[in-house]
């Protein structure tokens, strides 16, 4: 059998992404909403995207 890391990646999403809101609500409970921007979170969702796409296009 054989090992695929995609499919690792895929699985571990929403562990990130949980993570991700984690960071989020722990950073504004502490009234420093400013080092969480959502703008950064969805440019790095989005380039990763991008790579995934990239890989499979390769």
């Amino acid at each position: 059998m054989q090992f695929d890391v995609q499919l690792l990646l895929l699985a571990l999403a929403p562990l990130f992404l949980a993570c991700m809101g984690w960071e989020l609500y722990y950073w504004r409970r502490q009234g420093r909403s400013d080092i969480y921007d959502w703008r950064d979170s969805l440019c790095n969702a989005c380039l990763a995207l991008l790579h995934q796409a990239a890989d499979k296009l390769a």
